[in-house]
């Protein structure tokens, strides 16, 4: 997916109502949900698809246009392990940052905008400023 397949609508940011209604559809507290089809699904020991699931605990919408989101991880599996494993148990420090700076961009940031799209955003209007691991 295209992060930028979608124009940039035409509207006023700064309305109230606007940044209601985005906050209802991508507001703090909204579960998203992440899935991704498993390329060695084949093989028995391996699922069908790598899921997880995401809470936004912050948002805000700029005047110019973009959002900025915080997300905490919740549960989620990535092949057959926790999707925490992934994020924190990398060779160092710096590495377990790469990995989660590598998700907000591409899984993470393709996940909103899933969600985003129907009020028109496209996929270069939004950015994941923080991912928390509990």
């Amino acid at each position: 997916m295209n992060r930028t397949d979608c124009e940039k609508p035409n509207v006023n940011y700064e309305n109230p109502k606007l940044i209601k209604t985005i906050k209802k559809v991508l507001g703090k507290g909204t579960i998203l949900k992440w899935q991704k089809e498993n390329t060695f699904a084949r093989l028995p020991e391996h699922p069908e698809y790598h899921t997880g699931k995401f809470k936004v605990t912050s948002i805000k919408v700029n005047s110019w246009g973009s959002i900025y989101i915080n997300l905490r991880l919740i549960e989620g599996n990535y092949y057959d392990s926790p999707l925490i494993d992934l994020f924190t148990n990398g060779r160092s420090k710096y590495a377990n940052q790469q990995t989660i700076n590598n998700w907000k961009w591409n899984e993470l940031t393709n996940m909103v905008y899933r969600q985003a799209k129907l009020l028109g955003y496209g996929g270069g209007s939004i950015f994941i400023k923080r991912l928390s691991i509990k």
